[in-house]
């Protein structure tokens, strides 16, 4: 099975806050949950594995390659907030793009935009919160990345359009031999979905044996 991202006893430091001896291996097909309170450390780990931040200590290997040597064209980030350009359009975010992704799909892109019913020439800015995160979705599909990290991102939307991309998730990990990595306060999404689960408390990673009982683990570490 591929290896698609690895920490070995990661470390980082600041004056308020240290993530220590982060030990992991995600493989291709994983859907990996991350639930920790507020100030847990989730932030700073996505950031680390996002290349947003540099590790204190240890070492870092995405697709087999080094941190330093490692594409971040391939990783996608979708959070609880739109971060693609207001003043486009959906039509206008395909032909920007297709131009700075080779695996951007278009074609793909624009069967998203049907499936979860976007209008193709109204301005993002406009859209409900619902509509952006799905646009998100939309776009992190088809840049076809290998690994996709989600941040809180389905707040926002209904129930009904939540199991939808749940399940597009489920899907894209799949067919597209690529990690998932998914925090969510939503318990109910990652027991779902999720292949893996890991707790972060006081800037220490520990891997679950058992991905149900999720929201007893909550409230044992809140205590």
């Amino acid at each position: 099975m591929e290896k698609i991202l690895s920490f070995k006893d990661i470390s980082f430091e600041r004056e308020d806050f240290r993530l220590k001896d982060v030990n992991f291996d995600f493989y291709a097909g994983d859907i990996v949950g991350l639930i920790g309170e507020n100030g847990a450390g989730k932030t700073t780990l996505f950031n680390l594995i996002f290349k947003n931040l540099i590790a204190t200590n240890g070492q870092q290997t995405f697709l087999d390659k080094d941190y330093h040597d490692a594409e971040k064209a391939q990783m996608a980030i979708i959070l609880d907030k739109n971060y693609l350009p207001e003043t486009a359009t959906v039509k206008e975010i395909d032909m920007i793009f297709s131009r700075v992704f080779s695996e951007w799909d278009s074609d793909l892109y624009f069967q998203y935009l049907t499936k979860y019913q976007l209008p193709l020439d109204k301005k993002i800015a406009s859209f409900s919160q619902g509509m952006k995160v799905k646009l998100n979705f939309a776009y992190a599909f088809c840049r076809k990345a290998k690994l996709i990290l989600l941040d809180e991102a389905t707040n926002g939307m209904d129930p009904v359009s939540r199991h939808e991309v749940l399940m597009e998730l489920q899907s894209y990990a799949k067919n597209n031999a690529c990690t998932i990595l998914l925090s969510s306060h939503i318990l109910s999404d990652l027991e779902k979905i999720t292949t893996r689960v890991f707790y972060l408390k006081n800037g220490q990673l520990e891997e679950q044996k058992q991905i149900n009982h999720l929201e007893e683990l909550m409230m044992e570490g809140a205590n």
